[in-house]
């Protein structure tokens, strides 16, 4: 990656979460806030930070998917499928046709518990669902 498109992706990543601190500073029941800012910490893998926010907006707002979502990922990374497990459900359970829970599921059936039949039943869900998604490669995988 040029570092010149390097230095400007992390100064406006900076700037975003700023105007976000400035908004949760001005209204701090914001739930937008605490998604858009989740989602950055996200991006920039700062997923301790985007649990607290995950955590934040579902207080806000339970019915949020992507407040699930966000933290399901979160978990994921910090190696704690388990509780990423029950986040994705969560998400399935606010929206049925939510491909990438059941590709993440699938992942996790696959990678941490060697569940390969597990893994290929959510990796076939997402991919009725959503037959051009990333699903159909990690899907292979089990067989």
């Amino acid at each position: 990656m040029d570092p010149a498109y390097k230095n400007d992706a992390a100064s406006l990543y900076e700037t975003a979460l700023s105007d976000c601190n400035i908004a949760l500073q001005l209204k701090p029941n914001l739930a937008a806030g605490y998604e858009k800012r989740g989602l950055i910490f996200l991006d920039l893998q700062r997923n301790e930070e985007a649990l607290r926010d995950a955590d934040s907006l579902m207080k806000f707002q339970p019915e949020n998917k992507l407040g699930y979502n966000m933290r399901g990922t979160a978990y994921l990374r910090l190696k704690e499928p388990i509780n990423a497990l029950a986040d994705y459900e969560m998400c399935i359970s606010l929206e049925k046709n939510d491909h990438r829970s059941y590709n993440n599921r699938g992942t996790i059936y696959h990678t941490y518990f060697h569940k390969y039949t597990e893994a290929l039943v959510e990796y076939t869900s997402a991919l009725n669902i959503s037959p051009l998604g990333k699903c159909h490669l990690n899907g292979s995988y089990s067989y």
